[in-house]
C-alpha cells in the first residue's frame, strides 16, 4: 500500500535486475547481478559508509541504460570527488528505467529521511511522465507513447488529462517539495534531453527553479543506445556538476 512507501523506515525492495534481464528490449544492458545492492538499485550498499554520501536519481539516464556501471555520471563524479578531496564517497544511484518526476520527487523525500545524503545530484526526466498508483497499491508509470502499461484504461484517463499547464504545474510542485525537503543539504539539478528534440519546457522550468543549482542540460554527444546518452555525455555531466559543486559548495 502507498501509506507503506510513504511510512518507510529503510528504503523499498525492487527488482529491477529480473525484470529488465527479462525484458528483450533491454537485453543491450550490461550489467550482472553484483551491480546491485541489497534493495535491488545498480547502487552501492544502502548500509555502506563514507566521509560524503552522494545521491543521484532520476530516470533510465541515471541508472545507466546500455551503460557500463563505470561510466554512469553517477560513478564518474563521485571517483572524481574521491580524487579531488581525499575523502571516502559513497554512491547511492537511485535512477530507475521509465521513471518520472513524481518518482524523483517521492523518493527525494524518502531517501533523505532514511539514507541522510551529503549531496544529492537530480537528473528531471520529461514533464508528461506521471506515478499512477492503484487500488491494490501498485505503482504504474505513464510514458506517453509506450504501450507496456498493465492498465491502459488508467493510463488513457491520464493521458486525456494531460496538457502543458498542467505538465508544468505537476513538475513545480515536485521541485518545490524537493526544495523544502533539500534546504539543508547541497543539491543540483539537470534536464534530461530526449536525444531527439528539445525538452519540452526548458524555458519555463528555468523561470521556476533556482539556476544557481542548474549545471545544464544533459547534453546528448554520443549514444549508449538510440536514445540513451553514452558514455561522453555522461562524463561531460559529471564534470559540470565537479565544477558546480567545487565553485559553489552550494
Amino acid at each position: 500500500m502507498i501509506i507503506d512507501l510513504l511510512t518507510a523506515t529503510e528504503m523499498p525492495h525492487i527488482n529491477v535486475f529480473t525484470k529488465y534481464k527479462k525484458d528483450s528490449l533491454l537485453k543491450a544492458i550490461p550489467c550482472e547481478i553484483n551491480e546491485f545492492n541489497e534493495k535491488g538499485y545498480r547502487s552501492d550498499s544502502f548500509y555502506e559508509k563514507g566521509d560524503i554520501k552522494v545521491i543521484s536519481i532520476g530516470c533510465s539516464d541515471v541508472f545507466g541504460y546500455a551503460l557500463n556501471k563505470s561510466d554512469r555520471f553517477s560513478d564518474v563524479f563521485c571517483s572524481e570527488l574521491a580524487k579531488k578531496t581525499n575523502k571516502k564517497i559513497v554512491n547511492w544511484n537511485l535512477g530507475l528505467p521509465g521513471k518520472s518526476n513524481d518518482y524523483i520527487a517521492r523518493n527525494i523525500l524518502l531517501s533523505k529521511k532514511i539514507l541522510q545524503p551529503s549531496i544529492v545530484l537530480i537528473c528531471f526526466t520529461r514533464i508528461l511522465r506521471r506515478e499512477w498508483f492503484g487500488e491494490d497499491g501498485s505503482c504504474v508509470d505513464f510514458i506517453p507513447g509506450m504501450s507496456n502499461f498493465k492498465t491502459m484504461m488508467h493510463v488513457a484517463s491520464i493521458d486525456n488529462l494531460s496538457n502543458y499547464n498542467q505538465n508544468i504545474l505537476n513538475f513545480y510542485m515536485n521541485y518545490k517539495l524537493i526544495e523544502s525537503t533539500l534546504h539543508d543539504t547541497k543539491f543540483m539539478f539537470t534536464l534530461s534531453l530526449n536525444s531527439r528534440g528539445k525538452l519540452v519546457g526548458l524555458d519555463d522550468i528555468l523561470k521556476i527553479t533556482d539556476t544557481e543549482k542548474y549545471v545544464g542540460y544533459f547534453d546528448v554527444i554520443d549514444h549508449a543506445d538510440r536514445d540513451h546518452p553514452g558514455k561522453l555525455s555522461n562524463e561531460k555531466l559529471a564534470h559540470l556538476f565537479l565544477e558546480k559543486y567545487m565553485e559553489k559548495k552550494l
